[in-house]
């Protein structure tokens, strides 16, 4: 593995820390996944298609401001049309603007002509991410609450659930670190 290959693996850990508050359900878990690649699909192809007037001038500012109004059109759209949503991940949508592992997936547009595959890329990686989010989101919901994308499937009494500490806030960290370590393990033994 180059140390390029562990400089983005880190990125995307610590990208990952704001957004384990919001895996406390599997619904939350897949919205804010599916914000994500939302701002990355529609933040790249406009800065791909402005990428020659980027390059000269500052990059990073201008990409921030693409970021941020892409994900305040997507916070205003959620509070409109899907207000219960909106209501559990609204403190976290700007995040997904500034986010480590997002923002620097996009600002590498200036090392591709390929608008196309940079983005189809980029989709894959986030699609990947996002189903980090729904496991660890899924098992907390499971252990925290007793429930399953809001139906019963555990007794919500925490004397009969002993694993019910991975609901907790602490539990997240625990979750995550585990589905990460799978997932590395998993995406070394493909290379």
């Amino acid at each position: 593995m180059n140390n390029n290959s562990k400089t983005n693996d880190l990125l995307i850990i610590i990208g990952l820390i704001p957004f384990i508050a919001l895996t406390n359900s599997a619904i939350n878990s897949l919205s804010i996944g599916l914000v994500v690649i939302i701002v990355f699909i529609i933040s790249s192809i406009i800065a791909n298609l402005f990428k020659k007037y980027l390059i000269k001038s500052n990059s990073t500012i201008i990409l921030i401001i693409i970021s941020a109004t892409i994900a305040s059109l997507i916070d205003q759209f959620m509070q409109i049309h899907i207000p219960s949503v909106h209501s559990e991940i609204e403190l976290f949508l700007p995040l997904t603007a500034v986010s480590s592992f997002l923002f620097n997936y996009i600002n590498n547009f200036k090392n591709t002509d390929e608008t196309l595959s940079f983005t189809f890329n980029g989709v894959k990686k986030w699609s990947k991410i996002s189903l980090i989010f729904l496991v660890v989101g899924m098992v907390r919901e499971i252990f925290g609450r007793g429930t399953l994308f809001n139906q019963p499937v555990l007794s919500s009494d925490p004397a009969a659930n002993p694993l019910i500490i991975l609901g907790a806030p602490s539990g997240a960290f625990i979750i995550t670190a585990f589905v990460l370590a799978i997932f590395f393990k998993v995406k070394r033994k493909n290379e």
